[in-house]
């Protein structure tokens, strides 16, 4: 069996974002009561106390939306633009019924382990719509974990991918097999490239834990 199919329930909570200055980064909509969550790379938004403006795609139209700040990753290293947050919209994200919700975690994640990424890179078209939906896909790339230290860093893990502009925000996800479901390890937030400086897209990409909410 295929580990590495993703769920519909992903791949249709993948959506593109733009911040107010234009900025173009993906995001993943996140089960939630009353209303689903949007969560994002924080560099993805021009955050002001809080709150920030954007624009999401999701069923084939684009929506001016309000955030609101509800909960974000550990600061790292003092740097206050890294790490993931969730995001409560105004108006709030409405889905159709059907879609199932996808839990979040690093719960019985390894090393080697494939993962795939779902995503939208600036500048690439986009893939045609799923049969009997107006909804497109994000692109896939996939990756294996290739470091994790849950001592010092419980919540980032490094993936062997490629990453480009635009992919940050996006969810990284996993075959749990003690649960036997498609589970999201956490968002895209940076890539780390080895020493000396080359393509970004030759580095490591930084994932990060999604925060409790």
């Amino acid at each position: 069996m295929n580990l590495l199919i993703p769920t519909s329930g992903l791949l249709m909570r993948t959506i593109p974002l733009h911040d107010s200055s234009g900025a173009c980064g993906t995001a993943f909509i996140a089960p939630a009561s009353p209303a689903d969550l949007i969560v994002t790379a924080i560099h993805n938004l021009s955050i002001s106390e809080g709150k920030a403006s954007a624009r999401v795609f999701y069923q084939e139209t684009w929506h001016g939306v309000e955030l609101t700040l509800h909960a974000r990753s550990q600061i790292i290293d003092g740097d206050d633009l890294d790490g993931v947050g969730v995001f409560r919209s105004s108006p709030p994200i409405s889905y159709p019924a059907g879609i199932l919700p996808i839990p979040t975690g690093l719960a019985h994640i390894v090393i080697g382990q494939p993962v795939f990424i779902a995503g939208f890179p600036s500048n690439i078209p986009k893939s045609p719509p799923m049969p009997n939906s107006p909804i497109h896909l994000p692109m896939i790339r996939s990756g294996i974990v290739s470091s994790w230290i849950p001592d010092t860093m419980p919540d980032t893990i490094y993936v062997d991918a490629m990453s480009y502009p635009g992919m940050s925000g996006s969810p990284v996800a996993y075959f749990n097999t003690t649960s036997n479901k498609v589970q999201v390890a956490g968002i895209c937030t940076g890539v780390t490239v080895p020493e000396p400086q080359s393509l970004e897209s030759m580095g490591f990409m930084r994932v990060t834990r999604i925060p409790d909410f």
